[in-house]
């Protein structure tokens, strides 16, 4: 018998333990919800504009999280709105779609509004940074909330990300989890909307997001992201803060082996040991030799060796990255190079003929924080290059989809769970072309 009480103790206790590190709670509250951070309140109410009355409610659990989930129909509008805590309540995630169809001025013309609500008293007094504008010309601003004195907007109705902290609270409300170089994200209707506005309504700040009913018609879909956190998280958790339609997609880290003059940004890491406080470097001394067979340019030089060699370049943000090995050859040809990346083979075997630059790149998940490059074989590098194609925490289409709840109970054709079901495969893509003589291009 004592041994039975002490097992239902410990159980309970690995439950507190469990609920006790658990950043957002949340709750039913009829057919809504409420969220608790920290174990006071946050979130007290929710609503949608032209009219939140669900029709059916979902209940889940997925490990020590809870997804709690409504349906309705508002004035001829489907609608979805999934709550859920992720991370084992590290997260919370507030998913709405609505599908409103074309003609459908004669039940309803308006706004379209989705919304929760923050006590005014929780906010009040905090200092807080929001990053503001499109995908191009966006800004960050900064400010202290007061939350007395009549409704009003906060900070306009383009906010994607705004960070909140007062003494022992911090808190993160991100509008563009998926971030800015989602072109798309300025659109309200027909895409995953990466903008919210704050409103001060009575004693509540609102945070909503919508888009305007139209006779076209159309699907609004929205996620907000609210973690624990400063605005020092925006840069860790997206690629970029600005992005235009013909913009090129910026190097994380660029490395040059061997060339004495090249192009800027880049860092010349040649044959330097790995330290932790530089970041980067071979972690054995490599049985190698640099090269430089013209006086500049990346492409005409190179680190050169035989045997095993491992360089290592340590990575700030956790991603997919768009990784990328050049190297060039002189009037000898390369036999025989072997190369893997964080243990996945990318080449074996390879030979490149003499005067010709080769490119070696892929896609790959880099989440470590750091990129392992093994070298065997007859081997050479000119450049190593990293590009961040979207950080971990704006993936809401490769490795999951946009819906935690497994219901498929969906108002719109778009972002079905099923559309993600299989994660795409990731190739090395091998090319190659004359390293022209400088000066004899022609």
């Amino acid at each position: 018998m004592k041994r039975k009480i002490f097992a239902i103790l410990l159980l309970a206790a690995c439950g507190f333990v469990l609920r006790a590190g658990s950043v957002f709670e949340l709750k039913e509250a009829g057919k809504s919800y409420t969220v608790n951070f920290n174990g006071k309140p946050l979130i007290v109410g929710e609503g949608f504009t032209p009219g939140f009355a669900p029709e059916r409610v979902l209940k889940e659990k997925s490990g020590n999280d809870l997804i709690l989930s409504a349906w309705g129909t508002s004035h001829n509008i489907k609608w979805r709105r999934e709550a859920a805590t992720v991370e084992n309540g590290k997260e919370l995630e507030l998913t709405f779609q609505a599908m409103i169809p074309a003609f459908n001025n004669e039940f309803y013309q308006g706004g379209i509004q989705r919304y929760f609500e923050i006590p005014a008293a929780v906010l009040d007094g905090c200092s807080y940074v929001a990053f503001v504008g499109g995908q191009r010309r966006n800004k960050y601003v900064k400010g202290v909330l007061k939350t007395g004195g009549k409704d009003r907007s906060i900070l306009g109705g383009s906010v994607r990300c705004i960070a909140f902290s007062k003494k022992d609270f911090n808190l993160v409300v991100d509008f563009a989890p998926s971030g800015v170089q989602d072109l798309y994200s300025s659109y309200t209707i027909g895409s995953l909307s990466g903008f919210g506005s704050l409103n001060k309504v009575g004693d509540m700040i609102r945070f909503s997001m919508g888009t305007q009913s139209s006779r076209n018609g159309g699907i609004h879909t929205g996620k907000i992201v609210l973690y624990a956190g400063t605005e020092k998280d925006f840069e860790m958790r997206h690629a970029c803060d600005k992005y235009g339609y013909c913009s090129e997609m910026a190097a994380e880290k660029r490395f040059v082996f061997g060339a004495s003059r090249h192009g800027k940004g880049k860092v010349r890491a040649h044959l330097l040991p790995y330290t932790a406080k530089r970041s980067f470097g071979w972690v054995n001394q490599p049985n190698a030799e640099l090269e430089e067979f013209r006086p500049q340019g990346t492409l005409y030089a190179a680190a050169a060796g035989k045997g095993n060699a491992v360089f290592q370049a340590d990575l700030k943000r956790r991603g997919l990255y768009i990784v990328t090995i050049n190297l060039g050859t002189g009037d000898k040809a390369l036999t025989g190079m072997n190369l893997k990346l964080n243990g996945r083979e990318l080449v074996k075997a390879l030979d490149t003929a003499p005067r010709t630059a080769r490119k070696i790149q892929l896609p790959m998940w880099l989440e470590d924080g750091k990129a392992v490059f093994e070298f065997s074989g007859n081997w050479r590098v000119s450049e190593i290059a990293f590009q961040i194609l979207l950080a971990s925490k704006e993936d809401l289409s490769i490795r999951r989809a946009l819906w935690l709840s497994k219901d498929k109970d969906y108002p719109s054709p778009f972002y079905h769970n099923e559309h993600y079901a299989e994660e795409p495969s990731y190739n090395v893509h091998l090319s190659s072309f004359p390293l022209p003589e400088p000066g004899k291009e022609a």
